[in-house]
């Protein structure tokens, strides 16, 4: 973000940049979690009948249903036009990414 402050007279008012960040199914972040953690977690299932069979009637299991597909789907936000602006873009692996963060938690 640095670069790209740098940069900022050569840029329209309220130019819109996307960090790319990374792409893991909701299983990969799990188990980026627990290795951070050093022990394993219990991941249980989700009831996703009953999610979509209240979605019609509640907020939030209308939410969760809209995005349920993200446990299983690698997906991230498109990056391309921060790295044409900048170059490179430093990049975190998950796994220390993740252990930073619970470190901060714990800190906290």
């Amino acid at each position: 973000m640095v670069r790209l402050a740098a940069m900022r007279d050569k840029l329209a008012r309220f130019e819109t940049f996307c960090f790319a960040g990374h792409a893991a199914t909701g299983h990969e972040f799990t188990q980026a979690i627990a290795k951070a953690a050093g022990r394993g977690l219990e991941v249980k299932r989700m009831t996703w009948w009953l999610v979509h069979a209240l979605a019609p009637f509640l907020a939030l299991p209308r939410e969760l249903s809209e995005i349920a597909y993200l446990w299983h789907e690698p997906h991230r936000i498109a990056g391309d036009k921060l790295a044409a602006a900048i170059g490179e873009v430093p990049h975190t692996p998950l796994d220390v990414a993740v252990a930073r963060a619970i470190e901060h938690l714990r800190a906290a």
